[in-house]
């Protein structure tokens, strides 16, 4: 059977996000406040950890200083940097599916880095699904944790 051959298992969105753990880096216009908030929240409680922008020019922190000039290029190469340690990203939106130039040359991004790409419009996660298996990159840390509880330290709940 030749490479082109070889049958390989598609992850959906959800499936991909049910299936593993690791870093997820959110990607998006900061006007979608409410949008990141929501998925940063159900992909915490699907176990991954969240990476997004620190700061919200378009929205929450419109009329603060740092959304112009080498401040704002500062910020941009941490995005990327993040999305360098990502197993995923997932491209925000609403209803509308607006995508800026900005985003856009993320989502480029990360098509040259292999990484995969979702989307998520404030209701639904979706993307053509990936043959990219979910990674389990925190599961490791679970020993870790155990240990440091089993020696009698409080973890705080």
């Amino acid at each position: 059977m030749t490479y082109q051959e070889q049958e390989f298992e598609l992850y959906s969105a959800s499936n991909f996000f049910q299936l593993g753990n690791g870093i997820v880096t959110l990607c998006g216009s900061t006007k979608f406040f409410a949008e990141c908030m929501e998925i940063n929240r159900r992909l915490t409680f699907d176990g991954w950890i969240v990476l997004m922008c620190g700061s919200w020019g378009h929205s929450y922190h419109k009329d603060r200083e740092g959304n112009t000039g080498e401040a704002y290029e500062k910020i941009k190469t941490l995005h990327y940097k993040k999305i360098l340690m990502s197993h995923v990203i997932v491209v925000v939106s609403d209803k509308s599916g607006y995508i800026g130039s900005s985003t856009k040359a993320e989502i480029e991004f990360c098509k040259q880095k292999d990484i995969p790409i979702f989307y998520f419009d404030g209701e639904y996660l979706t993307g053509e699904p990936t043959p990219v298996k979910p990674p389990h990159k925190l599961d490791s840390f679970d020993v870790e944790i155990q240990a440091y509880a089993d020696a009698g330290y409080s973890l705080g709940f």
